[in-house]
């Protein structure tokens, strides 16, 4: 997986930051989570998607989803199961 995280808006870094070029250059799919929850279960389908398709998958976060503080629950039921 490509990890991406923008800060468009520059609150956390000296520049601002877009990585959407740099993943259309890798001719990647890109996942766009908009919240904590989405970020673990977009991982889970983007590794799944690149086990699958042999690509490398884009994961792209911004400034705001990254910065805010809450819980996440792990859904069961997704982890790998031994072969």
């Amino acid at each position: 997986m490509l990890l991406c995280g923008d800060d468009h808006a520059a609150k956390s870094s000296l520049a601002a930051h877009r990585s959407e070029h740099v993943l259309v250059t890798a001719m990647a799919p890109v996942l766009y989570p908009a919240t904590t929850d989405e970020i673990l279960s977009f991982g889970q389908y983007g590794r799944a998607l690149s086990r699958v398709s042999g690509l490398y998958v884009g994961m792209k976060t911004v400034t705001d989803t990254l910065h805010y503080f809450g819980r996440a629950r792990a859904r069961q039921g997704l982890e790998e199961r031994p072969r």
